[in-house]
């Protein structure tokens, strides 16, 4: 199985950000662009994982910088 290392910086708290990382709201943002229900029943590749949890990571630091976690977490 291959290993997939990816590093966000995201300045804002460890809390905020862990909260939105289980962020539904904030997944289905993240990954709107993608046919994630077709592909989840498929072999994932590491290419598109990684892309995926690069745009998340994004998503997350971008939210979690902004202030506009508190509408999806407050």
């Amino acid at each position: 199985m291959p290993i997939i290392k990816l590093q966000t910086r995201i300045s804002a708290s460890k809390e905020v950000v862990f909260d939105l990382s289980r962020s539904i709201d904030l997944h289905n943002c993240s990954t709107a662009h993608t046919n994630e229900g077709a592909i989840a029943d498929r072999l994932f590749l590491k290419r598109y994982m990684t892309n995926l949890f690069s745009k998340r990571n994004e998503m997350i630091k971008g939210v979690a910088e902004n202030g506009k976690w508190k509408e999806l977490i407050g």
